[in-house]
């Protein structure tokens, strides 16, 4: 019984701190600063729980705890507590008394992809999914309201309630004896053709649009802007890693049986969200679409990349998944410490000549986005150059990823032009100093993957526990 109970703590620990946080709003006066406090220390417990009981887990038959499940879950908690830091300035800027409420759903979410990680059946994991929407949804709610906003937010709920209908559909054929993914692999094998693709379909669609792939990502690349600065973040980073590493879990145990069919199905997704991320980032010039963009092509690079089905290419999409993802933290870390007269602009041309008036900080942001555009020796270009030729036979992926990161090029250089070149037309406010160290943080770990690349194959052995 004990034992029971200490292999939850990596959940609990956050579910104890949701508790505090809300001891603290009903009966004592806390500083919002306290508040991030408070989760910053719950989620570095969870984490160091999870890596104590790293391959323990009660209810067997609905969740596992391997070193993959931990790997995962402490690289989600690792950003999750610099994504909190950044953000408690935000709060303590604009001086607003919701920080506790904000903590608890940042809490909430974390719980429901901790237990999305590790799950192993898609009747729990269809519970999860719809808890996690319900605590974006309040997430959503939260930015200042606007009409533009609200209807966002509604398009979100409706849409997700869609998608609940298809993946409950698909899941029910499973319905009782193979809703475990190791059994539904081999039951939906010997289904007719056409119930086997409306169930991979079902489940494949519902997980793209979480993880806003094209042509699902409609709800995220419009709200991107009107959401404040750290949903946004939250958005952009958060759920990302977590759910990559479901789908990556369920492609080596499930979808990996039907490559044939999955094949094409990858491939027009991939397709998509490579065309619609170049479409968006060349036509926006608002900051956060154009990343919002950028991190849409990555996803469908992994697309790409996944549809030959080549052996130990779940491997290679997940480092670089951890790297593209790494690398868009310091984007938005410097988003944070770009501010005019108190407000966190918007626009591109907002940003005109700031790297004349904050070096360090346009330095930063110049690297990062250099780092993006996969320029050698840099950690991206050494990821992305590896992963690409594991699949040089596919000659046609290869062409659409390069030719993809070409048509990007202009947006980069464009946003490098307008940073460091333009001529400055506003006064750029004073910089926290915690922002500074977050990124000079950053850049060291940036530095220490360009001399020692190797650092990242350290993971090998525990990716092999996938599935």
């Amino acid at each position: 019984m004990l034992e029971n109970v200490l292999y939850t703590l990596p959940e609990s620990s956050l579910l104890i701190g949701i508790f505090v946080l809300i001891w603290s709003i009903v009966f004592s006066k806390m500083h919002g600063r306290s508040a991030f406090q408070i989760a910053k220390i719950f989620i570095l417990i969870s984490a160091l729980f999870s890596v104590l009981f790293y391959n323990k887990e009660i209810l067997s038959q609905y969740f596992v705890a391997t070193s993959y499940t931990t790997l995962t879950y402490v690289f989600t908690c690792a950003v999750s507590l610099i994504w909190l830091s950044v953000s408690s300035k935000w709060f303590l800027a604009e001086k607003t008394s919701l920080s506790e409420y904000f903590c608890i759903l940042a809490l909430s979410c974390l719980i429901c992809l901790s237990l999305i990680v590790k799950s192993v059946h898609f009747g729990i994991l269809f519970g999860l999914l719809i808890m996690l929407t319900v605590f974006q949804y309040l997430l959503f709610r939260f930015s200042r309201q606007s009409e533009e906003l609200y209807h966002t937010a509604r398009r979100y709920l409706l849409i997700s309630l869609v998608f609940f209908a298809l993946f409950f559909a698909s899941v029910a054929l499973l319905f009782p004896n193979h809703l475990d993914y190791a059994s539904a692999g081999s039951f939906i094998a010997e289904v007719s053709p056409l119930q086997r693709m409306f169930i991979l379909l079902g489940i494949l669609c519902t997980l793209f649009f979480f993880l806003s792939l094209a042509p699902f990502h409609f709800w995220l690349s419009e709200a991107s802007s009107t959401l404040i600065l750290p949903v946004a973040t939250y958005f952009a980073l958060i759920p990302k890693m977590a759910l990559f590493g479901l789908f990556f879990k369920l492609q080596n145990s499930v979808f990996s049986l039907f490559a044939e069919p999955l094949r094409d199905v990858y491939f027009v997704f991939g397709i998509l969200s490579v065309s619609f991320a170049v479409i968006g980032a060349n036509a926006s010039r608002f900051l956060r679409k154009i990343f919002t963009s950028v991190s849409l092509y990555q996803a469908g690079v992994i697309l790409l990349v996944l549809s030959t089905f080549k052996e130990g290419l779940i491997s290679i999409a997940y480092i670089y998944t951890e790297v593209y993802l790494f690398v868009l933290l310091g984007v938005y870390i410097c988003f944070y410490a770009f501010k005019i007269n108190g407000e966190y602009p918007l626009n591109l041309n907002s940003l005109k000549g700031v790297a004349s008036s904050r070096p360090y900080i346009g330095a930063a942001f110049m690297l990062m986005v250099a780092t993006l555009m996969s320029l050698p020796p840099l950690s991206y270009f050494m990821m992305q150059f590896v992963m690409l030729s594991e699949i040089a036979k596919f000659e046609l992926i290869v062409y659409i990823v390069l030719l993809g990161l070409l048509t990007l090029l202009p947006v980069y250089l464009k946003v490098i032009e307008t940073v460091a070149f333009l001529k400055r037309e506003h006064n750029f406010d004073r910089v926290d100093f915690g922002l500074y160290m977050y990124l000079l943080l950053h850049i060291a770990f940036l530095t220490v993957l360009l001399i020692k690349p190797q650092i990242l194959l350290l993971q090998t052995d525990i990716l092999l526990s996938i599935g």
